[in-house]
């Protein structure tokens, strides 16, 4: 059901069975609760307050993660992400995937201070996540420097296994000098992506679409 944000003034419990919440506005100081069928929740501005869901293979899509936290629970969970400033992530139990959308947001300078995610590698803040997508995907000429990211996806591993996926355009680019150089190896996948594992860093595994 479609929602502009009033509706959630003192909270919505979607209860079990799959369902769909879109909220064309901003969620603060709200709690949205589902049960274990599976939920699509899409909330087009930003969020300063609680999302818990339970099993089953959730679907979150965040305009920007302002405060508050969000919990999607056991199951196979993904979460699209285009802003996040504050709060704590929880992907739960399960094989969950988070997507970070960064087409015109600078690169590496999405992640710094001001930047649209200046405050996901802070310590806590993410949980529970296997997989990470950067997605470069769109218009804009984009440019990420394995360097300067390396040391804060260990850090959001939480010494458990991390895959990040990096996806992009022709326009885009990945600059991997860095891992070479620190005796990274890659490997052509045949699919159109290569990975990059280390020795020294067995529970982090970088895919990296060809040709960015």
């Amino acid at each position: 059901a479609p929602c502009d944000g009033n509706c959630l003034a003192h909270g919505i419990d979607l209860g079990d069975g799959h369902n769909t919440l879109v909220v064309d506005g901003a969620v603060t100081h709200a709690a949205i609760t589902g049960g274990n069928d599976g939920n699509d929740i899409s909330i087009h501005g930003a969020l300063d307050g609680h999302i818990t869901l339970g099993d089953g293979a959730d679907h979150v899509d965040l305009g920007t993660m302002q405060g508050g936290a969000v919990d999607l629970g056991a199951g196979d969970d993904t979460m699209t992400l285009h802003g996040f400033t504050g709060g704590l992530l929880d992907g739960g139990a399960g094989d969950d995937t988070l997507i970070l959308t960064l087409d015109g947001l600078g690169g590496n300078h999405a992640f710094e201070s001001g930047g649209a995610f200046s405050g996901l590698f802070e310590e806590g803040a993410v949980k529970g996540f296997e997989n990470l997508v950067l997605d470069m995907t769109g218009d804009s000429e984009d440019s990420l420097d394995m360097g300067a990211l390396l040391s804060s996806l260990k850090g959001l591993g939480g010494g458990e296994d991390l895959t990040v996926r990096i996806t992009g355009d022709a326009n885009d680019h990945v600059d991997t000098k860095t891992l070479t150089d620190a005796g990274w190896t890659c490997q052509d996948n045949g699919d159109g992506t290569s990975h990059w594992t280390s020795a020294d860093e067995a529970t982090l595994t970088i895919i990296i679409q060809n040709g960015l």
